[in-house]
């Protein structure tokens, strides 16, 4: 396994199950039959895994399954975002939110496994499906379905190899052949960036950013005699970036078939650009599943969900900033400062005055996840309550359980006590930190005068 020429066999049958077209502008899109076929198969959850792309290997447990731990658990809690996301059937594609191309690891999963274990999601939508998780155990892929795809460890050696739970791809060192077949492979519109990179035909802005801020490199760049020549060796990363990032998700096209998994092209084109819209049949197939179960689902249905960054997750920052922004500072006099232009706006905020409190005295209050975070939550279900009474009927009759829902819990430990976990253990992660911060600058005698 691994030669070129099974590579090339396999691609190219990969290739011959989905029909596409391509625009002027060298974009590869699915035909609307090839829509309409990944619609009936991803109108049943049998047919469908959960795909997390990342930069990090897999941990596992004790028992030997593989562990995706959350952002919380990664920041030490002091970030409350306690949601894992995944993808439905293929590897997550770069958007104006995020670049996931140099992510080395990709693993997968059977979806009926995922929540089995871990229960249902919480949102349902072919690009993003996200489970809340508690924050002392992540997300679990069980050992007996898992299936990993990272970069090979021998450099040297082939260019993949599919196992029974694992798949490997080479990253560097690709031979002359090698590099001839991918490229032949790409997409005109990456095989474009390629070859513009391999001439260090650059902006000013791109220019900027691969000289960096190592003054040296800025010098042997101005004394460079052929400037695109010193820019093409720069690039190197980035054009092997677009070579790997093909065989990577080459590999994982490979091993999804041979667990019987459809891989999804074209996914981010097809899921929708707003809340509400479908852009394709098989978002919409994902989506009545959801709704279906009484599942947020929608483009972008995080964002505007209680977890979401306009909703809890937003008010969970203030938390952390406000924390990070004290902690930063270890000069007494701008400190003062700060807490002098505080006191000037008591009044009105509340939590300027819990800082200046617990600077002061190194007490915190009791009831602050019942003053910010539970009275938020009240908030947030009234807006619920305003937003079924304006709903469109066509909007109310598909996604008015969303709201509706919303309005059957008392408190936060009723809707998701995964979540009410999240949030206490985030204020007392940042309450730490602030107390740590306060015990080392007691030590200052201009400390001592507050």
């Amino acid at each position: 396994m691994g030669a070129l020429e099974d590579f090339n066999a396999a691609i190219e049958l990969l290739r011959n199950k989905t029909e596409t077209y391509e625009t002027d502008r060298g974009d590869i899109h699915v035909t609307e039959a090839q829509d309409a076929k990944d619609a009936e198969v991803m109108s049943n959850p049998n047919n469908w895994c959960c795909v997390r792309t990342t930069d990090e290997p897999p941990l596992y447990d004790q028992d030997g399954n593989i562990i995706l731990p959350s952002l919380a658990m990664k920041s030490n809690y002091e970030i409350e975002r306690h949601t894992v996301h995944t993808t439905l059937n293929h590897a997550v594609e770069s958007h104006s939110a995020g670049n996931w191309d140099a992510q080395p690891y990709i693993v997968f999963c059977p979806y009926n496994d995922v929540v089995a274990r871990n229960g249902k999601p919480v949102g349902l939508d072919l690009v993003d499906t996200y489970f809340s998780t508690d924050i002392d155990v992540g997300l679990v892929f069980p050992k007996e379905s898992a299936y990993i795809v990272r970069p090979s460890s021998n450099s040297n050696g082939e260019l993949y190899t599919i196992g029974e739970h694992v798949a490997t791809y080479k990253t560097d060192n690709f031979t002359d052949d090698e590099i001839t077949r991918i490229l032949s492979l790409l997409s005109p519109s990456e095989l474009k960036e390629y070859n513009r990179l391999m001439r260090g035909d650059l902006d000013e802005g791109e220019i900027k950013n691969a000289l960096g801020t190592d003054p040296r490199v800025k010098s042997w760049y101005d004394n460079a005699t052929d400037k695109k020549l010193f820019l093409k060796g720069l690039m190197e990363e980035d054009r092997m970036t677009i070579l790997t990032r093909f065989l990577r998700d080459a590999v994982l096209r490979m091993a999804m078939d041979k667990k019987g998994f459809q891989y999804i092209d074209d996914a981010a084109h097809r899921a929708g650009d707003n809340y509400g819209q479908c852009n394709s049949q098989v978002a919409k197939a994902v989506e009545d599943v959801a709704i279906s179960e009484r599942i947020e689902t929608g483009a972008w249905c995080h964002d505007t969900s209680v977890y979401g960054k306009f909703h809890m997750q937003h008010k969970c920052e203030e938390l952390r900033l406000g924390v990070d922004y004290i902690t930063s500072e270890e000069n007494m006099d701008k400190l003062f400062e700060k807490m002098y232009q505080w006191d000037q706006e008591l009044g009105r905020d509340q939590r300027k005055m819990d800082w200046n409190n617990v600077i002061v005295t190194g007490q915190f209050p009791d009831d602050y996840y019942d003053r910010f975070y539970e009275r938020f939550f009240q908030q947030y279900k009234q807006q619920q309550a305003d937003y079924l009474n304006r709903l469109a009927p066509e909007h109310l009759e598909r996604y008015g359980y969303r709201y509706s829902d919303m309005l059957k819990f008392d408190t936060i430990e009723d809707f998701d006590p995964k979540l009410a976990k999240a949030l206490r253990r985030q204020i007392e992660a940042n309450m730490t930190k602030l107390l740590k911060w306060r015990s080392k600058m007691e030590h200052n005698p201009k400390f001592q005068k507050l």
